[in-house]
């Protein structure tokens, strides 16, 4: 079951976070992602949720927004993750999950915030649940559980690994990363006027295609194979450019944080003279 639940949390960052290093994801905080038979509903729990099926009336983007375009500085010379500064989006779930996926990020998605709630639909079907935040900002990458209000912090060690690869000069760090993880780039689209390209990857818990523009997920089509669960994200609400609270990039108050301990990075051998 950790193994889904990290799964989860990778698909959700593949594109803009340190999750997807599994050299330094950390474990969530709880299995946060479970199934309705080992959870059974509780109302006011995770399954409070609207269980509307996502649309396809995302507005349309301005002309400037259109091109898929990544960055491969911020203008302060650091990593762009995204190939925009700040936005705020509201995806939604479809087919056999229904849920929300809330995304904040900022400074290029140096900092980034996600809230992500689903439940197997119809209600009553067995399957996965998830109640989930997850932050990353440039020091530290946050795994969070709002039902045990607990969280687990670990270093962000990716940004440093991709300053430091040779590709740096010339690959744009969503590239990178999806070189890192072996996905592969299979096509291209256009959603509500955003030119998005189609990213596959064989992931944990099974297989899924992003459409990404910009780096950002615009929508996204999974499978949990061994709960044999299919679900489509679509976006149905973005807005770029936005200001974004610093508080949004920290765990609620009155949170208790932990820091599990990492494995050791393996040490170069020194070279004698």
């Amino acid at each position: 079951m950790r193994q889904r639940s990290l799964m989860m949390l990778a698909g959700l960052l593949l594109i803009g976070s340190s999750a997807c290093n599994r050299d330094t994801a950390a474990p969530p905080p709880n299995d946060s992602t479970k199934t309705a038979a080992q959870q059974p509903p509780t109302p006011g729990n995770v399954l409070n949720i609207d269980t509307t099926s996502p649309g396809d009336n995302l507005a349309m983007a301005p002309k400037q927004w259109a091109a898929d375009s990544l960055l491969l500085r911020s203008p302060s010379g650091g990593t762009a993750r995204y190939g925009v500064k700040s936005g705020r989006l509201v995806l939604r779930y479809g087919d056999q999950l229904r849920g929300e996926r809330i995304v904040m990020f900022d400074d290029y998605g140096l900092k980034e915030r996600i809230e992500d709630k689903f439940a197997t639909y119809p209600p009553g079907a067995k399957g996965p649940l998830r109640n989930t935040m997850t932050i990353v900002t440039p020091d530290y990458y946050y795994a969070i559980d709002p039902d045990s209000r607990t969280a687990q912090r670990v270093p962000n060690r990716i940004d440093d690994d991709y300053m430091a690869s040779p590709e740096s000069k010339t690959t744009p760090f969503a590239e990178w990363l999806m070189q890192r993880q072996k996905a592969q780039r299979v096509g291209d689209t256009v959603i509500s006027g955003y030119h998005c390209r189609i990213i596959e990857m064989q992931a944990l818990g099974g297989p899924v295609r992003w459409y990404a523009w910009r780096g950002i997920i615009l929508r996204e089509v999974g499978e949990f194979t061994q709960a044999k669960t299919r679900h489509i994200l679509k976006a149905q609400e973005i807005a770029l450019n936005v200001s974004i609270p610093d508080s949004a990039f920290a765990p609620p108050a009155g949170y208790k944080i932990t820091e599990p301990q990492m494995p050791k990075r393996p040490q170069m051998p020194t070279q004698g003279k």
